[in-house]
């Protein structure tokens, strides 16, 4: 097979591949809407009810569909729910956006990470967004795609996008993950947007300065070493003193100002 052949190949496995994601997203909704056929007036306590998972405007589903959609998935049980929810609602409050998976035109984890941006609106709301992504969507690249969609969310609901980011911002923390067996330990934290500048360009000076010094690793490992120097706050001033360059001096006065 040639070059042209391999890239033939490729093109017809790229559409199979969106024709069975948007044919498995259509079972999970039809899972749901199978799943909420229950008999209420046999309902007693500990058997399945109807439960609304979803946004505004979507139908209530059986509270063990996630159960059963995970079993057949091979996925965790929150996985499988949230699966549901994204296409209840893409089913329900973006129906044309549903009509451009389904016809292959935007691929579901796209479409899933939109209706993500759009769960907290109104079924009106969503279907006012949806109405703006019609025919737009899918000439989007994936960074514009979802800028333009944050767009159109902080038009129909400013209220909301305040309030987002008011969470946000409230919504920090560093935590240590698991230690490994080979001595290292990763860290995840979330900051502003101006700590974190800091804290890189820091990190790029301190590894900076073990280079000069002779250290040899990759920088990515002087910036990880850059952090446990930080640690010590001593320890690091008294490095960065040694190490201070024309640029880090701060400007001599003029001797003929006051």
């Amino acid at each position: 097979m040639d070059v042209a052949g391999v890239i033939g190949a490729l093109s017809v496995n790229t559409r199979r591949l969106r024709a069975a994601e948007a044919d498995e997203a259509m079972l999970v909704a039809r899972l749901a809407e199978v799943s909420s056929v229950v008999d209420r007036e046999s309902q007693i306590p500990g058997t399945e009810h109807l439960y609304v998972m979803a946004s505004d405007g979507t139908p209530a589903v059986a509270e063990f569909a996630s159960l059963e959609l995970a079993a057949a998935l091979g996925l965790a049980v929150q996985s499988a729910a949230g699966y549901i929810i994204d296409v209840l609602n893409l089913q329900y409050r973006m129906p044309r956006l549903w009509r451009a998976v389904q016809a292959g035109e935007v691929r579901v984890w796209r479409a899933r990470k939109i209706v993500n941006l759009t769960r907290e609106l109104s079924l009106d709301q969503a279907i006012w967004v949806d109405g703006r992504l019609d025919g737009v969507i899918a000439g989007l690249g994936i960074a514009r795609c979802f800028r333009f969609v944050e767009g159109l969310v902080a038009t129909v609901n400013p209220e909301l996008l305040a309030e987002r980011e008011h969470r946000a911002r409230t919504v920090r923390q560093v935590v240590l993950g698991r230690a490994s067996s080979d001595g290292v330990r990763d860290i995840h934290a979330i900051t502003g947007l101006a700590e974190a500048a800091h804290l890189d360009g820091m990190l790029n000076r301190i590894a900076d300065i073990l280079a000069e010094e002779g250290d040899t690793d990759d920088r990515q490992i002087r910036r990880s070493k850059a952090l446990g120097w930080l640690a010590s706050p001593a320890r690091a001033l008294q490095l960065l003193q040694h190490h201070i360059t024309d640029n880090d001096s701060p400007a001599e006065d003029n001797p003929g100002e006051d």
